[in-house]
């Protein structure tokens, strides 16, 4: 039982140094859940039950409002302020039983990391990538019918390490009508599609340009989920992926713009970047255009300084 609770002295068990806000399964009710300084796990329950509801516990003691403020994923700390419980074992979980009323409920300062390491790993990761001439290096780029698990590839386009033109083609879509959804994103309409060939058709080709190479995309998670789901679509083998470098990812860590909700570098979208930079962006979601923007990009980021650590 939580409500009611006598007036007892409190012993204290553990010391909570780090919670996570999220929500229920079942109700979408808000909780918490928390690492206590020795390694165990225990969860806060925002609940009308007043049996199931442990985060009254934290609003006696101080900390609602700390509590109430986090957004849904995001991670505060109290390790310089431990948030002191009693925890009682039931079965293979913890249970709140008591918290000590709070001195200082305001949980650690945000940390951001010291964005120089970092900066200077992108300027070297975009330089080995745009000045190696020995190296297979493929940038490449797709234009989509959207972005779900039905969507299929519509353009694909790449280029070396140079910005020199490699393979640019349109891919007819077993559904033409899905065009339409993403037309207002690449400017394509169904009927550019009519004499275009399907994605088995042109697979060869693309196979044998990634196949070996060192790949290079803006946004790669969802690229490569994209060409992945074309292939288990039309049956076709996976490339091997020898190495990937997800440009954005790149960018983040050298423009250095902190997300402290997710805690890491904020991506920007390529457009962003590019303007960034003046980095020249003549058509935006073309995918060759695309291709060869992102690797103008790196190539910029490759030409600033480096900084001192």
């Amino acid at each position: 039982m939580i409500a009611d609770l006598p007036a007892v002295e409190i012993t204290v068990s553990h010391q909570i140094v780090s919670m996570t806000r999220g929500s229920t399964r079942n109700s979408s009710s808000p909780m918490w859940r928390c690492t206590t300084a020795d390694g165990e796990r225990v969860n806060i329950f925002k609940h009308a039950d007043p049996v199931k509801n442990s985060f009254a516990l934290f609003q006696a003691a101080g900390y609602a409002p700390a509590l109430d403020t986090m957004v849904d994923g995001e991670e505060r700390t109290w390790k310089r302020n431990p948030i002191f419980v009693t925890l009682a074992k039931d079965g293979q979980w913890w249970n709140i039983i008591a918290v000590l009323p709070a001195v200082n409920p305001q949980p650690d300062p945000p940390a951001k990391p010291n964005h120089g390491p970092y900066r200077n790993r992108a300027i070297m990761q975009a330089y080995n990538l745009t000045g190696l001439a020995t190296a297979a290096i493929v940038f490449w780029d797709t234009e989509t019918t959207g972005t779900g698990k039905d969507d299929e590839i519509i353009s694909f386009a790449a280029c070396n390490q140079f910005g020199e033109r490699l393979y640019s083609t349109l891919i007819r879509p077993v559904n033409l009508d899905r065009v339409a959804i993403a037309s207002h994103v690449h400017g394509l309409t169904a009927d550019q599609f009519l004499h275009e060939p399907f994605f088995p058709e042109v697979y060869p080709a693309i196979r044998r340009l990634l196949m070996n190479s060192l790949w290079v995309t803006y946004n790669a998670a969802f690229d490569l989920r994209m060409l992945e789901q074309d292939c288990l679509r039309h049956n076709l083998d996976l490339i091997p992926a020898v190495g990937v470098t997800c440009a954005m990812q790149l960018f983040a860590e050298f423009y250095g713009e902190w997300n402290y909700v997710h805690q890491c570098w904020q991506s920007k979208s390529l457009a962003h970047a590019a303007a960034h930079l003046q980095v020249a962006q003549p058509d935006a979601h073309d995918a060759l255009a695309d291709a060869m923007t992102t690797q103008a990009l790196l190539e910029a980021v490759a030409s600033q300084p480096m900084n001192d650590e």
